[in-house]
């Protein structure tokens, strides 16, 4: 299953702009539509949509002929079908904004409302409108997606039943619909409370002093203190209980990580993840899904958590809000600067295109964050995952110098390892223990068979019988500490990308490939002035987010200081009227 939040977070700006656009130019001259131009803007924004399920589900028809082949490459079908899905959700974002800004689809809404009682008054209706055929349209992505995961999942049973691991059956459509919608959809609850407190501080605007401040402020406390409780409501969790929370709640405990609780995240077997949702303490969740606990082997789960432990350990969620305040003031305090300084030539054309200077400044800031949030997020978020996955892979090398007990089987990745004698050629193989397959219902229900490390059968060292033939030195057969935690941890995000079927070099919005981290990891593991580098390149990192935000903050300061523009002389207002006398109104 993939979570897609940057379309999603696009999509939901896309259709909310027109309606601010409108309350920013009350008297600009509304878009004149006729009649046969409306009903051609509706009927092309649903023709649009449907004709992209249809391909889709025309494609995902031949995946499923494909993987009833026993010879088909289940890996390479999936990896087909993600790029296939992301660039779909690209294109149903491409065409809500042709529809939207080029073919005026907000005036058609807003002519045929004018005509209604009570519709028009509803908040957001026209928002929900502009919507609805984009979430009937990610139903049917999803619903076919749905057919190519089913026949993964049949053909994974062999293998599982064979290795002894826990087999489940497909969750049903609705079942698997309603976890979509959860999981990509719930950015609609976290714009809605800041819609919410927005629309608060506008109605109480001259009876509360600042109200625009205050309730700017409230929202941002929600979003600190209330999103990450209720996406733990929002997202299906129970809490973590048995010997397995207990050794996570150690590691938390040993690097100073206060927390409100663990959560076990059931997705239907469905998601290999594991997160961390609040910067402060008292508002902190670690959540880990029930695939991910199931699969994992216990030294490679401590290591997934240790990876989160050190997103707290750096506080990379209050350098995330730090550069999204630091940006938004920023881009705001230069909007209000080329309002104010701009020429009178540049304003009356603001007006005539736009509608006013004010909706042409937030055009811009929303314009200048899409951008951040599409390029600046991705390269701070891939340097923090970096550095989450070097602190895991540290604490695994302590936990082995602490106990030197049975060392790890190294990764095996598609990545070429730095030095292939000493990644490749020493294979350490460890008997598996009993905990690597019990279901998640035991580690929940406490009946784990924890192997403490005097139950840990000793290694057995697998020698090669014949030459080395990448190099004649001496073939190192016990992996040192530092290179063993290194190791576990590669191997957990190995396991990951071939539970799921990923590709191995596909980066994500927040996440670097996972070729990417491995060897960057096994470089910082191998060479210091490489883990030096790094520690510097985290450095300037966050000095570059602390100047954002003073920049951003004196940027707004000083644009607050500043005068209000010139009013610009506002084209008379007409109302377009078509031939058959109905009135279209943006």
């Amino acid at each position: 299953m993939t979570m897609a939040p940057l379309q999603v977070i696009l999509l939901l700006l896309l259709i909310r702009m027109p309606a601010i656009l409108a309350q920013m130019s009350p008297g600009a001259a509304p878009v004149q539509v006729s009649g046969f131009m409306a009903a051609f803007v509706v009927i092309s924004y649903l023709a649009t949509l449907g004709a992209l399920v249809v391909f889709v589900w025309q494609r995902t028809a031949k995946a499923v002929r494909l993987l009833n082949l026993p010879s088909t490459n289940g890996a390479e079908v999936s990896h087909h079908m993600d790029r296939l899905m992301s660039w779909t959700r690209r294109a149903i974002n491409a065409v809500v904004a042709v529809h939207l800004y080029l073919l005026h689809l907000p005036a058609v809404v807003s002519g045929w409302l004018s005509h209604t009682v009570l519709l028009g008054r509803i908040p957001f209706f026209a928002e929900a409108l502009y919507l609805l055929p984009v979430f009937l349209a990610w139903l049917g992505l999803w619903t076919a997606n749905y057919e190519v995961e089913s026949i993964n999942r049949e053909r994974s049973f062999p293998y599982r039943l064979a290795q002894g691991l826990p087999a489940h059956p497909m969750p049903t459509l609705s079942q698997y619909l309603s976890m979509q919608v959860r999981h990509n959809y719930y950015f609609v609850v976290l714009i809605g409370l800041v819609t919410l407190f927005e629309f608060l501080g506008d109605q109480t605007e001259g009876r509360i002093p600042n109200s625009q401040y205050v309730f700017g402020a409230l929202a941002f406390l929600s979003m600190v203190l209330v999103v990450p409780w209720l996406m733990t409501r929002i997202w299906v969790t129970v809490p973590l209980r048995g010997p397995l929370r207990q050794r996570l709640d150690a590691i938390a405990k040993q690097h100073h990580v206060r927390f409100r609780n663990i959560l076990l995240w059931k997705t239907h077997n469905q998601v290999t993840n594991a997160a961390i949702l609040g910067p402060v303490h008292f508002a902190r969740y670690f959540l880990m899904t029930d695939a991910l606990l199931e699969q994992l082997s216990d030294q490679q789960i401590e290591a997934v958590f240790a990876h989160e432990v050190g997103h707290g350990v750096h506080r990379h969620i209050l350098w995330y809000f730090a550069g999204l305040i630091g940006a938004l003031s920023l881009t705001g305090g230069v909007a209000k600067f080329m309002q104010v300084y701009a020429t009178p030539a540049i304003n009356l054309a603001l007006v005539k295109y736009v509608g006013t200077p004010d909706a042409a400044a937030y055009l811009f800031v929303m314009v200048a964050m899409g951008l951040v949030m599409s390029f600046g997020f991705p390269l701070v978020s891939h340097r923090f995952e970096h550095q989450a996955d070097w602190f895991a892979a540290r604490h695994m090398s302590k936990m082995f110098a602490a106990r030197n007990e049975s060392l790890p089987m190294p990764a095996i990745t598609l990545t070429q390892a730095p030095d292939p004698v000493e990644y490749s050629a020493s294979i350490v193989d460890v008997q598996p223990l009993p905990v690597q397959n019990v279901t998640v219902e035991q580690y929940v229900a406490g009946e784990y068979p924890h192997a403490r490390p005097s139950d840990v059968p000793p290694p057995k060292v697998i020698k090669p019988s014949g030459p080395n033939i990448l190099n004649a030195r001496p073939i190192q057969t016990v992996l040192p500490p530092e290179i063993a935690g290194t190791e576990v941890f590669i191997s957990a995000l190995d396991a990951l990308v071939e539970i799921t079927h990923r590709s191995r070099d596909k980066r994500g919005w927040m996440h670097p490939s996972i070729n990417n981290r491995a060897m960057l990891l096994r470089e910082l593991a191998r060479n210091p002035a490489a883990a030096a580098a790094f520690r510097h390149r985290m450095i300037r990192t966050r000095i570059i987010i602390a100047a954002v935000l003073v920049v951003g903050a004196a940027t707004a300061l000083m644009a607050d200081r500043l005068p209000d523009p010139p009013a610009q002389e506002q084209p008379r207002q007409q109302l377009p009227v078509s031939k058959d006398g109905k009135v279209f109104q943006a």
